[in-house]
């Protein structure tokens, strides 16, 4: 008997059950369309190491374990119907299966249309070859670059690929594979299955608009045989997120793939993890032996691990309780607030773990050093510069992504006076910012957007449309604060409507956090694009940026 059939929740569920069944024939006529759906999974399953073998495994043994997992964490007489033990089971088959080339029917070429990737291995070709890449460089790109970038996409679609999983068909010849054979099932429950197993990437707080409402039982089923995507999409999550035992890295796989030093981390701590147990409502987990001086990235590794899988619980745990759904039996995992205690059970030997991270203590101090005089002098337009440079990156973007011609794209500053005091505003017409990258790497001091993952899947297409940006540091915008305590961000990504622009308001520099809320009717921007204004904590510094010179030539600004 397999691992998976040996859970309570197929046991009662999908099973078949001794005695009387009323139910007998519907849920034989679930379990046998999992079992045969199942079987072409782990196939693909096994092939998912041909193209990540530097990854820890992800084939069926890793799925199965899924099921152990949830009767640990959501309990013993948690509510589900077979219906839903069917759907959860199908998520469980598929939320990874897009991590290896087979789940695509056309192979590399399919992975190799899609805008991510031909942005990843444009963004490999820059940095090998310090120069953009062109059309025919994308037929000639070495054997590392192509590897890389389709490792990397694959692990970034996935979630979203898995989606379409078990809907799509594999041809061969004159006949189409299906995951799920059965045509009633597949189409009564495919598209749900699909949409849970992508949730597992999504936040926490996407799932309650992705899953609103309950979904009825199909005709041929009981009446009460509905589904709750919502509570099956926080039973995936927490128990993929939980499941890190040994099975994930077994020590001769281990030596047989040789994964790389920093896989090799991932594989040494899982390697030495024991299945989780319960505490107090909280997960428990222990290792096999202590972690050495040589292992401390492992141990730091696994500390991070189990911070994640806590944060996930205590999410899920409050959104079930936000949501009046019954709550699963475990809310957390033990020991994660204090490294030493955790210790006692993740052991370590001849060392202590204590979070020496870096810390900027002192935010505003260092963006006053760092993004304000003491970088760039006394020169009052420096600022100015920066929104400028911001400004032009996002306008050059926004042409690669609508191919607009050259001439397209404005940028207006202007000098002005309300009920705050007088202020600089710059205006552009670029690509403007989601509330994702205006929250994140906007905010993110010393990163920057361009050229990241985020910005590949933001706006996929640009860095393969060889965007080059302006700024370098990541700390341009922070160099506004040199003018005054007091900024607004105003921006509104271009496509999106009038109404989705948002503002991002500093009201005394960087000591309290920012307010982040929807534009008025008046604070609109009706094409896309950012505006930023600054109020000016000194008059005369108006005076300073417009006589201020460079080469001879004073700066040209319009005024209010």
């Amino acid at each position: 008997m397999s691992s998976y059939e040996q859970s309570s929740i197929w046991k009662k569920n999908l099973a078949e059950q001794s005695g009387s069944d009323s139910h007998k024939e519907d849920r034989a006529h679930l379990r046998d369309t999992y079992v045969k759906f199942r079987k072409k999974t782990a196939q693909l399953a096994g092939e998912i190491a041909r193209d990540l073998p530097d990854f820890t495994v992800h084939d069926i043994t890793h799925i199965d374990a899924l099921w152990e997992y949830t009767d640990l964490i959501i309990g013993d007489d948690y509510p589900l119907n077979p219906a839903e033990a069917f759907v959860l089971g199908g998520a469980f088959l598929i939320h990874d299966l897009g991590m290896g080339l087979a789940a695509y029917p056309e192979g590399i070429n399919e992975l190799k249309k899609n805008d991510i990737w031909k942005d990843t291995a444009a963004s490999l070709f820059k940095k090998k070859n310090n120069r953009p890449i062109t059309e025919s460089d994308y037929n000639n790109l070495d054997n590392e670059i192509e590897k890389q970038a389709t490792a990397n996409t694959l692990r970034l679609l996935h979630a979203k690929h898995a989606e379409k999983l078990a809907t799509i068909f594999w041809q061969s010849g004159d006949t189409k594979h299906l995951l799920i054979d059965n045509t009633e099932l597949r189409e009564a429950y495919g598209t749900i299955i699909g949409k849970i197993a992508h949730s597992h990437w999504q936040s926490v707080e996407e799932l309650v608009s992705l899953f609103k409402s309950d979904i009825g039982a199909p005709s041929f089923f009981p009446n009460e045989w509905t589904i709750d995507p919502l509570k099956l999409a926080c039973i995936l999550r927490v128990v993929d997120a939980a499941q890190i035992d040994d099975r994930r890295a077994p020590s001769f796989l281990r030596a047989l793939r040789k994964p790389s030093d920093v896989s090799d981390i991932h594989w040494n701590f899982q390697q030495k993890m024991y299945k989780p147990t319960i505490s107090n409502n909280r997960l428990v987990y222990t290792s096999k032996s202590a972690f050495t001086i040589q292992e401390i990235e492992s141990w730091w590794v696994c500390y991070d691990t189990l911070c994640m899988i806590d944060k996930e619980l205590r999410d899920v745990d409050s959104l079930l309780i936000d949501k009046q759904k019954e709550r699963f039996k475990v809310n957390g995992v033990v020991s994660v607030e204090n490294t030493i205690r955790l210790t006692e059970h993740i052991e370590v030997k001849h060392w202590v773990p204590t979070d020496t991270n870096i810390r900027v203590g002192n935010v505003p101090r260092l963006v006053h050093n760092l993004g304000g005089k003491q970088l760039y002098g006394d020169n009052p337009t420096i600022p100015l510069r920066e929104l400028v440079q911001n400004s032009s990156d996002a306008i050059k973007a926004r042409r690669i992504l609508e191919q607009r011609d050259d001439n397209f794209g404005d940028i207006i500053i202007r000098f002005g006076k309300d009920n705050y005091g007088e202020f600089i505003e710059v205006e552009d017409n670029g690509i403007g910012m989601s509330q994702r990258v205006l929250t994140g790497p906007f905010l993110d001091f010393g990163e920057s957007f361009w050229g990241t993952p985020l910005m590949h899947s933001e706006l996929p297409g640009l860095e393969s449309g060889s965007f080059s940006s302006t700024g370098q540091f990541g700390i341009g915008f922070f160099s506004v604060f040199m003018w005054g305590e007091k900024v607004s961000v105003f921006t509104n990504k271009s496509g999106c409507s009038r109404s989705s622009t948002c503002v991002l308001e500093f009201n005394s520099n960087l000591s309290k956090r920012p307010i982040l809320r929807i534009a008025t009717a008046n604070e609109q921007l009706l094409d896309g694009g950012t505006r930023v204004r600054v109020w000016f904590k000194e008059q005369r510094v108006i005076h300073d940026i417009l006589s201020y010179r460079t080469h001879g030539n004073k700066l040209k600004t319009i005024e209010e």
